[in-house]
């Protein structure tokens, strides 16, 4: 009993470790590549923004090979992560998948691509369960899903997030007996992690006591984000169509390649909207109402590319600076037409920035205990306590109506299509 009690505190301390240190380290060597590929795209100086182009092309070429030797690393390796999680199955190449996603993201991140670091630490911190298990000869299959839940909290310092981002995504239940054990790695990771960075993707905004007079902004948050997501999601689709059409066609083929050439020289002209979009966010302030219209849908468009070019990276991040953008747009009209303060602006951006994740992912709990996450890291339990009803509220809000819409509007379309087959059989 004690030998098999040592046992599993072992599995879990150990695969604790390894998720904290290989997240750790990739979340703290990620903002180098960044700065290196802004030195290059940055630089007045024009054959230093070549020679980065020409590099990024060369990252392009590779990440295109490398997919076709590693599928497993396309796209941050999540879809492979879910099939693996559903059926059970354990990767035999567990080291050397890890070391495959960990230099591939490295590429995108230099390329400028619109992508993210948190799927790639999610997917890595997986395959530490794999590599772990094989290290004690053990098979607790589940093991893979609450270490990629680790994971996901280790990259935005938020285990909570992270625990219910396991069960809404991969597990789909719940059990108190995995609760505990994904509390107990989770919490070695995040310590881990600590010691090589602390600052998540939304700590730059600034928040105030959400009060009750303001819940009305909750109202034109839920249904601006409703909104442009659903904007968001046609226009995923349609670009997935069209590659699933057009998959043999030489442009689509390689458009991985393609992908790497166009951010690297948008990079050196538009710098800021490029990259995860973070730079946005944090350096373009007091925009007019059109000017942030037109840079969510261009962030749009960039983010749909990426996450349909096989590159390695992240959907959560730049899906979160679309909810920001929507946020800064209802922030803009609000202080203008509502005379809103301005020290509402971070508020309001981190409610529409999760509720945005939340309507695209349909993940209630995972978004609003990430709100409630960031209100806590504020150390100021004021604020703290305003943001739990807002946080809940409005994400499961969002994601209710948002599921009754489409469900009404798809059983329309697909009324509409079938009454036009009819009459044309007719």
């Amino acid at each position: 009993m004690l030998r098999k009690l040592f046992k599993e505190l072992s599995v879990i301390l150990l695969l604790g470790i390894a998720i904290g240190l290989v997240v750790g380290i990739f979340e703290f060597l990620a903002p180098y590549i960044i700065r290196l590929a802004k030195y290059f795209a940055g630089s007045e100086n024009i054959w230093l923004n070549i020679i980065g182009i020409i590099i990024s092309i060369g990252l392009g070429f590779l990440s295109y090979f490398s997919v076709i030797k590693y599928p497993e690393t396309s796209g941050g390796g999540l879809f492979t992560l879910k099939s693996r999680i559903d059926n059970k199955d354990k990767n035999s190449n567990a080291f050397l998948s890890t070391c495959m996603i960990f230099i591939k993201s490295f590429f995108s991140f230099f390329g400028g691509l619109a992508l993210g670091a948190e799927a790639p630490s999610v997917t890595m911190a997986s395959y530490q369960a794999d590599i772990v298990h094989k290290v004690f000869k053990d098979d607790k299959k589940d093991d893979i899903a609450i270490a990629a839940g680790a994971g996901f909290g280790c990259a935005f310092l938020s285990p909570i997030s992270g625990i219910a981002f396991t069960f809404e995504m991969f597990l789909h239940r719940f059990s108190l007996k995995w609760f505990f054990r994904a509390l107990a790695i989770s919490a070695v990771s995040i310590l881990i992690c600590y010691i090589f960075y602390r600052q998540s993707a939304l700590s730059f905004l600034s928040l105030e006591v959400f009060t009750a007079k303001q819940y009305y902004l909750l109202i034109i948050i839920i249904f601006a984000s409703i909104f442009f997501c659903s904007i968001f999601k046609y226009l995923m689709k349609a670009i997935e169509k069209l590659v699933e059409r057009y998959s043999d066609k030489f442009l689509v083929k390689y458009r991985v390649i393609f992908t790497f050439a166009a951010f690297s020289i948008l990079t050196v002209f538009f710098y800021n909207l490029t990259g995860s979009g973070i730079n946005i966010l944090v350096n373009e302030n007091s925009l007019v109402i059109y000017i942030l219209l037109i840079y969510f849908f261009i962030r749009m468009i960039l983010t749909a590319l990426s996450l349909n070019s096989t590159a390695t990276g992240g959907s959560v991040v730049p899906i979160m600076v679309l909810g920001a953008l929507v946020g800064k747009i209802v922030f803009s009209l609000t202080s203008e037409y509502m005379n809103i303060p301005a020290d509402y602006e971070g508020d309001i951006m981190l409610i529409s920035a999760l509720t945005f994740f939340a309507v695209y992912t349909e993940t209630i709990f995972t978004s609003s205990f990430f709100i409630i996450t960031e209100a806590f890291k504020t150390f100021n339990m004021t604020v703290f306590a305003s943001f739990i009803i807002p946080a809940f509220l409005t994400v499961s809000v969002s994601v209710v109506l948002y599921s009754i819409l489409n469900e009404k509007i798809t059983y329309r379309f697909r009324l509409a299509r079938n009454r036009k087959s009819l009459l044309t059989r007719l």
